[in-house]
């Protein structure tokens, strides 16, 4: 058992190596100062929809939030998808998705 058990160990450690081997040059954190070239570049952001972004907020909304809207840009936000749901759905965005259903 004992003999098996080890003959499995030295198995599994070989078959990390051969899979370490195969693995990108680049792995995250390693080379923090260079970009990996394989990754894709941002070229043109597109603004989120003004309408999605602002639901729920009273018209008219302030003039701090329009802009952060404009230059949100490519950047993830979760103010333009849903959350919970219930109370917590202050947008409404659910009840939006479930009527169109």
């Amino acid at each position: 058992m004992k003999l098996a058990l080890g003959l499995l160990i030295i198995a599994a450690v070989g078959a990390g190596q051969v899979c370490a081997e195969d693995a990108p040059a680049y792995i995250g954190g390693m080379a923090p100062d260079h970009r990996r070239e394989d990754v894709p570049i941002v070229k043109a952001a597109q603004a989120p929809d003004k309408n999605s972004a602002l639901r729920g907020i009273d018209q008219p909304p302030p003039a701090s939030l329009e802009s952060v809207v404009e230059d949100q840009g490519a950047w993830y936000t979760p103010f333009t998808r849903p959350g919970m749901t219930g109370r917590y759905d202050i947008r409404k965005y659910h009840e939006a998705r479930s009527a169109a259903h």
